[in-house]
């Protein structure tokens, strides 16, 4: 499968301590640099097209998030958009009838720390890793927790708040592009028509 990766930086606008939700800017412009101008063309030309951010949309500034849904974040350009920055794992999908689905991937903090004023600092460890297959369109999530314990230290485990029956996994389906699968077979077999 070919993968379409699309990072945008988010975090440059967070430069110091305080509350920054709703003020948090990103713009067209940054993204359009990073397709050449023309994101239809160069998002064809993948099976799977991820978006990237540090911030989930709800921090976004009003003008920043009128661009983002209506500019960036489109369900025609990206399967997925992942980010971090709230400590916890989420997995959202819109379906806006029409075929796409707007799926949102919220990873856990590694090491991150949250500080309540009457608890003292809490933290929120964890990942999130996952896998997409192209034969049965489906996107795999294996999400997991680090806790502190008193016998053993730092452990890894499955994050079962997270997985919504026994086992280890969260599937959901995703749309492989149909586009990117054509390019690859006529690049392979470049006298077929």
């Amino acid at each position: 499968m070919k993968v379409g990766i699309v990072g945008l930086n988010t975090a440059w606008s967070q430069i110091s301590g305080g509350e920054y939700k709703e003020r948090i800017e990103v713009f067209s412009d940054q993204f359009l640099a990073l397709v050449e101008g023309d994101p239809s063309v160069w998002l064809k030309q993948n099976d799977i097209n991820i978006l990237v951010t540090h911030h989930p949309q709800s921090w976004f500034s009003k003008p920043s998030l009128t661009e983002f849904t209506t500019e960036i974040f489109l369900a025609r350009y990206f399967d997925l958009h992942l980010y971090g920055h709230m400590h916890e794992i989420e997995a959202i999908a819109e379906d806006h009838g029409d075929g796409h689905v707007k799926r949102t991937i919220q990873g856990a903090s590694l090491f991150g720390m949250e500080r309540d004023p009457r608890e003292g600092i809490k933290r929120h460890h964890g990942y999130l890793f996952g896998s997409i297959s192209e034969n049965d369109e489906k996107l795999t999530l294996w999400p997991r927790q680090i806790e502190k314990t008193n016998a053993f230290g730092w452990k890894v485990s499955i994050d079962s708040q997270r997985v919504p029956s026994a086992g280890d996994i969260v599937t959901y389906p995703i749309k492989v592009r149909q586009e990117g699968i054509a390019q690859k077979k006529h690049l392979s077999n470049p006298n077929s028509t």
